[in-house]
């Protein structure tokens, strides 16, 4: 109770006690005096006694009108006599302190009147004992409690008043105070009712608010502000514009237009928008109000509430995104409200709690409440109760369960809650426990309808022939089907997490991890092909896809991916690239050796043309005729030979040839073979060395093609071994068998071609470029024949520059055989109108003479070399003004000499001569240095338009 009442009351009972006490003394001193003065008779005395009888008569009604005074008051008052001791004691303050008014007469203060401090139990002063001593009024701190005689404790405010007379003297104190119990009880009630309710408010998410529609002003609590991220001067009294300046602005001419509706009292103002707080997230509301009219009807205010429903939006987005076919939308969750007092046992809920737990709005006890959840999920719900709720270590309430309606309906509902405590007497207790419930039905039907559709598509993948998996967003692989385990023979404890990196090979197993976590990284489907390890070992090759599954909001929820089986795809593939390899190997051999095929009809053609040229020329030279003669009839023989061999090959690949088998002693055919191919060796100057011994080697074969054989692996020894070289053949016999081996000491053949030299076509690399090729069938044939001879024949060589065999087994018991040629004719050409110095560079002789016998008789002066070195020798000494030069020569090709005479005769004019007669020779010619470009045969009227036109421009000059 304030001073100034307290003081108020004190100086009221202070001035009737100080009457009353003046008239008592007054009376006093009289019948002092009276009793001191002479005797009077005793009629006089009586009336004196009389007398003073009535004057104390008449004070007692004043004094008893005191009393009751003090005995009708709410508060207890106590008076004291100047030294302290008790002297009045009123019904009130007997009942607080335990003592009776008689008892207490003439005890000291602080024996009746004993007050603590509340909290910490310490004797506080006593403040009628100072109120005595600094004769003003004193008033009791805060927190004092009254100890009676029975040591029951009163909360109490209390001030003690001195007590003068008209003089000023001090005649006592008085004490009024009164028992604050109920007006405590009342201000906890307040505070626990407050407590509860901003509670609820924050784990409902709700905010408050008030739009004063006269001044235009919006006030807010704490949690709708901090939803809003309004500042502290806006929550308290600000704008609208303050709060609808952070609504959404696709939302915001719908909130305005709401609250003009409302404020025109059309239609109740309830709305959702969005809005965004201080951090730039957004939140969903629901924003409900009432306006509020004065007397005249007139609308005054409008106070509402908002309510957040983010979450609620959150899981309806997470609930759609989590099944593909069907869109689940769920209504805002209407939250129920609910409070448990500890102290009492009792539960309050508001009409939303109460329909979601039971679906009526009827009054529900805690028990009733306890008693609708389900039987399965009430010992984990009290138990999360008594977990919130431990002073000690309190744990987040937020539990989903069932409840059983009366009717049997079961709901499932989400409850959050949070407890508050205070500290009392120094004791952390537990003084409400609050929160809200929102039903959950419809999202864990559809979550269990999630879970069905989830074992349905399981069902399925495992009846497909693939191998499927499905892993969390991390990449996590958390579920296999039925076909995973049964080829890899695990179980789900040996794969799940990244444990299948076990059935990868380890050597593709890095490519793979780090094109999986780039997928992860990047969100981007993975495909790869890699191989699995069976159950039985085997590494078989797989095609894998994975995707991404995406939620409504883009975000990754899951991968899937698949494993097929392409072992067989894969081999067939395989194989189909083997066979393209192949057939893109054997079509490069034919259109290499067609062009090869040219090459070699040319080389003939070319003196056999420039022959006959010469011939139209001469008039009257027999011995030159004759010349010429047999140049055409030995390259007309080259030319049959090779026509001869091709129609071989045909025959045998066609099964036409027809062998003329007869006993012949191997020793004939080697002889007529050594006879065939002598010029060649000689011409190289290879070293033969022939041991066929004195024993007959008798064989039964065609000799002829048995000749054409053993002639075919000379001369390929003589070509293919450098000039000086050294061929062996030698001839032996083991067990029914003539053994037949051609060695040489030349270029050899690589590791990579000794398995391939027998097909046809086949061409030693670089055979070109060295002008040693033939058309790559000689080897083939020579295979053929063998073979329809019941016989073998193997390559060797130790490797490139090592040499090489080629040995022939024969059943024991086989001959040689010659070619024709035909001539033909020659025509003649004018002469050339201006004489050229020429240099003729051909490694072979036919085409070199006959080219510079040819270029003689039309004026020229020429002179010949046989190869790229001879040439740059005899050029350096000539100085030609035009070259004439072959492509493929030993020793250095034209390329080679093309580029080097550039380098000393700038001015040259130099023609290529090439049997090859593709753009790619012809451009390759022209690169290297070349003028000209002419492919064998020559013909005189080329050669004459080629001179005639440097002759044009020499005259020009």
């Amino acid at each position: 109770m304030p001073d100034d009442f307290f003081r108020a009351r004190c100086e009221e009972l202070q001035r009737r006690l100080t009457e009353a006490e003046a008239e008592l003394r007054e009376l006093r001193a009289e019948k002092a005096n009276r009793s001191s003065s002479n005797k009077i008779d005793d009629l006089t005395d009586l009336d004196s006694k009389r007398a003073s009888s009535q004057q104390e008569a008449s004070l007692r009604p004043a004094d008893d009108l005191l009393r009751v005074t003090l005995g009708s008051i709410g508060d207890a008052v106590i008076t004291t006599k100047p030294d302290g001791t008790i002297d009045f004691l009123n019904p009130v303050a007997e009942r607080l302190t335990g003592w009776s008014c008689a008892d207490a007469i003439d005890h000291p203060i602080e024996s009746v009147f004993q007050i603590v401090d509340e909290h910490t139990g310490e004797p506080i002063d006593n403040p009628a004992t100072r109120c005595l001593q600094e004769g003003r009024i004193v008033g009791l701190p805060e927190h004092t409690v009254l100890i009676s005689k029975d040591q029951s404790r009163h909360p109490i405010d209390d001030s003690a008043a001195p007590i003068r007379d008209q003089q000023g003297n001090l005649l006592g104190a008085v004490l009024v105070f009164h028992d604050t119990t109920q007006r405590r009880q009342s201000e906890e009630a307040v505070r626990e009712a407050q407590s509860r309710l901003e509670s609820m408010m924050v784990a409902g998410e709700i905010g408050t608010w008030e739009y004063d529609l006269v001044t235009g002003r919006v006030s807010a609590d704490p949690n709708l502000a901090r939803m809003f991220g309004i500042p502290d001067h806006a929550a308290k009294e600000g704008t609208l514009d303050d709060y609808l300046k952070v609504v959404h602005p696709d939302d915001r001419d719908a909130v305005s237009e709401a609250i003009r509706q409302t404020v025109a009292g059309k239609v109740p103002y309830d709305v959702t928008y969005r809005v965004f707080s201080d951090d730039g997230s957004m939140r969903w509301v629901v924003a409900r109000g009432r306006v509020e009219t004065d007397e005249d009807g007139n609308a005054r205010r409008l106070p509402g509430v908002v309510v957040d429903i983010t979450g609620q939006r959150r899981a309806e987005k997470e609930l759609r995104a989590s099944e593909e076919r069907w869109r689940l939308a769920l209504e805002s969750a209407e939250l129920g409200a609910w409070s448990i007092d500890p102290a009492k046992s009792t539960l309050s809920t508001d009409e939303r709690y109460r329909r979601i737990f039971t679906g009526s709005p009827h009054p529900l006890s805690y028990e009733q409440a306890f008693a609708a959840i389900h039987p399965s999920d009430r010992q984990r719900i009290r138990d999360a109760v008594a977990a919130a709720t431990c002073p000690a270590n309190p744990q987040p309430f937020a539990e989903e369960y069932r409840v059983v309606h009366p009717d049997g309906t079961l709901r499932w509902v989400f409850g959050k809650g949070r407890s508050n405590f205070e500290i009392r007497a120094g004791i952390r207790t537990l003084v409400s426990f609050n929160g809200t419930v929102a039903d959950i039905t419809d999202r864990i039907r559809a979550e269990e309808a999630l879970r069905e559709s989830a074992a349905h598509f399981r069902q399925l993948a495992d009846a497909i022939p693939q191998l499927a998996w499905s892993a969390r967003p991390d990449g996590n692989i958390d579920w296999f089907n039925d076909r995973w385990y049964e080829y890899t023979g695990t179980t789900f404890e040996d794969m799940q997490g990244w444990k299948w990196q076990s059935v990868h090979d380890p050597d593709r197993l890095p490519s793979v991890l780090q094109r999986w976590r780039a997928s992860i990284e990047s969100g981007e489907p993975f495909s790869m092909t890699f191989p699995l390890r069976g159950a039985d070992g085997i590494y078989r090759e797989f095609l894998t896809r994975v995707m991404p599954l995406r939620d409504a909001e883009g975000r990754i929820t899951r991968w899937f991916g698949t494993n097929t089986d392409i072992s067989e795809q894969h081999q067939m593939q395989e194989e189909l690239r083997r066979i393209a390899a192949e057939l893109s190997e054997s079509d490069r051999r034919k259109d290499e050796f067609l062009a090869t095929l040219a090459h070699e009809l040319r080389n003939p053609l070319s003196p056999i043309k420039s022959a006959t040229q010469l011939m139209q020329m001469i008039d009257d030279d027999p011995d030159e005729y004759r010349d010429l003669s047999q140049v055409i009839d030995r390259q007309v023989e080259q030319m049959v030979r090779l026509i001869d061999d091709l129609l071989d090959v045909s025959r045998i690949s066609r099964g036409k040839i027809e062998l003329r088998m007869e006993t012949c002693d191997l020793r004939d055919i080697i002889h007529s073979a050594l006879e065939s191919t002598e010029p060649l060796i000689g011409k190289l100057g290879h070293s033969l060395h022939a041991d066929v011994g004195d024993s007959p080697l008798l064989v039964q074969a065609d000799s002829t093609r048995l000749a054409q054989v053993i002639v075919n692996l000379l001369n390929n020894a003589a070509k293919y071994t450098p000039p000086g070289g050294d061929i062996w053949l030698t001839v032996g016999t083991t067990d029914g068998e003539v053994r037949l081996e051609v060695r040489d000491n030349g270029i050899g053949i690589g590791r990579s071609d000794l398995n391939t030299v027998f097909e046809m076509f086949y061409q030693l690399h670089d055979e070109k470029r060295h002008g040693q090729g033939g058309l790559g069938i000689g080897l083939s044939l020579v295979k053929s024949l063998v073979e329809l001879h019941g016989g073998e024949i193997d390559a060797i060589s130790d490797g490139l520059g090592q040499g090489s065999s080629f040995t022939i087994r024969l059943p024991r018991l086989n001959t040689s055989s010659a070619t024709t040629s035909k001539p033909d004719q020659l025509s003649r050409r004018k002469r050339s109108l201006r004489s050229f110095r020429i240099l003729v560079v051909e490694d072979t002789r036919a085409n070199r003479v006959l080219l510079v016998k040819l270029l003689q008789r039309l004026g020229h002066q020429v002179l010949d070399a046989c190869d790229g070195k001879d040439g740059l020798e005899k050029a350096a000494a000539f100085s030609p003004e035009i070259i004439f030069s072959d492509i493929s020569m030993p020793i250095m090709n034209g390329y080679e000499m093309a580029r080097l005479i550039r380098e000393t005769h700038p001015s040259v004019h130099l023609v290529a001569l090439s049997g090859y007669g593709q753009e790619s020779d012809r451009q390759a010619a022209i690169e290297s240095g070349f003028d000209s470009y002419i492919v064998k045969p020559v013909h005189a009227d080329a050669l004459w338009e080629l001179l005639d036109g440097l002759s044009n421009v020499a005259d020009d000059r």
